[in-house]
């Protein structure tokens, strides 16, 4: 990395490598223009990222349900850390939650995107849902479907939420001292 002050302003950094796979290291003295330095490593702004509730939390689940759709066509990574959450359970009974995708809102994919593992207990389970390869998904929701076996209340309950926040983008940069143990 290399790192540059112009006068009273914040310090700037840019990560590039040469052509030839060397490092681009530069000085404040080689700098005499900021804006002539080579943009192949360029950073975009930070935006804040997406934080979805696709069902919400503490919901007592009775029957099979369909949680609301979100828009993720302005995710920028398109990666999402979701964590199903159960508060609440009886005896003998199984949740399965999954995520399926829609381009346009109203036709979702016949297939989940994601199945979550069947939860029989209280707990959390954290998956990575990963769209960066489906462009054609715009829009995602929650699906959840009650199992209930052996005696007691006939009806299954639980009481869940499925919470999903965006993963940052990473830096594709190698930091020095792991790319010099790599060697």
């Amino acid at each position: 990395m290399a790192r540059y002050s112009t006068g009273l302003k914040p310090i700037v950094t840019h990560a590039c490598s040469t052509q030839s796979g060397d490092r681009l290291t530069v000085s404040d003295a080689q700098i005499p223009n900021p804006q002539s330095l080579p943009q192949c490593a360029k950073i975009p702004p930070r935006t804040k990222a997406m934080k979805l509730t696709l069902i919400a939390a503490n919901t007592k689940m009775a029957a099979n349900g369909d949680g609301t759709s979100f828009d993720i066509s302005s995710s920028a990574t398109r990666t999402f850390l979701c964590l199903l959450t159960v508060a609440e359970q009886l005896e003998q009974e199984s949740l399965d939650v999954s995520i399926y995708g829609s381009a346009d809102g109203t036709a979702w994919t016949p297939k989940p995107l994601l199945k979550m593992p069947q939860q029989f207990y209280r707990g959390h389970t954290k998956m990575v849902l990963d769209l960066s390869l489906r462009p054609e998904i715009k829009f995602i929701r929650a699906r959840w479907e009650l199992n209930r076996w052996g005696r007691g209340a006939p009806l299954p309950m639980f009481v869940a939420g499925l919470e999903l926040a965006e993963v940052p983008a990473m830096s594709r940069e190698t930091p020095e001292k792991s790319a010099v143990a790599a060697r």
